[in-house]
């Protein structure tokens, strides 16, 4: 599941993209992939969710990344019409829309997303940075890069206690 997970990451493609074997090279002789079905049921498991964090902090720990972090969000609007229910109005883009945010933290060097959140699109960016921030690696010395929607001096503190300086 995690395999099949992070190939799709890699090519940057859906999960149903990477559950079929014409997506993958021939030397990978897979029995059978899993179905997008169980690839979205499993992918919500403690376990897998688990397995994933891991996978992640062995890759942040390998790879030499930079000193700048960035922060930021990405408006992910739905309809106007949607019945999603955890769709929430708010702004996106400087317009109003309904949907949801991506809340990054990003390696400016190596492009490499180190923490992230999904949140409804009412929800105010300093308040996701709040929870965002204290998940960050302790660093011996990193900027966290950071437009004025940030700017707050409960973050500084929290940036300052990871060892960042938010600019």
């Amino acid at each position: 599941i995690v395999i099949v997970y992070l190939w799709a990451v890699l090519w940057g493609r859906p999960v149903s993209w990477a559950c079929r074997r014409e997506n993958w090279p021939s030397n990978f002789d897979w029995e059978r992939l899993p179905s997008p079905s169980t690839m979205s049921r499993r992918l919500r498991s403690i376990g897998v969710l688990s397995l994933i964090q891991q996978v992640q902090s062995a890759l942040d720990e390998r790879f030499d990344c930079g000193l700048c972090k960035l922060i930021d969000s990405k408006p992910l609007p739905v309809s106007l019409y949607s019945k999603d229910a955890d769709a929430r109005m708010g702004h996106g883009a400087g317009l109003p829309a309904k949907g949801y945010k991506l809340h990054t933290i990003t390696d400016a060097r190596c492009l490499q997303v180190q923490r992230w959140t999904l949140a409804p699109m009412n929800r105010h960016d300093a308040a996701i940075a709040a929870e965002l921030i204290p998940t960050m690696p302790a660093a011996q010395a990193a900027y966290l890069i950071a437009d004025n929607a940030y700017d707050s001096n409960h973050l500084y503190e929290q940036a300052a206690d990871k060892g960042a300086q938010l600019l």
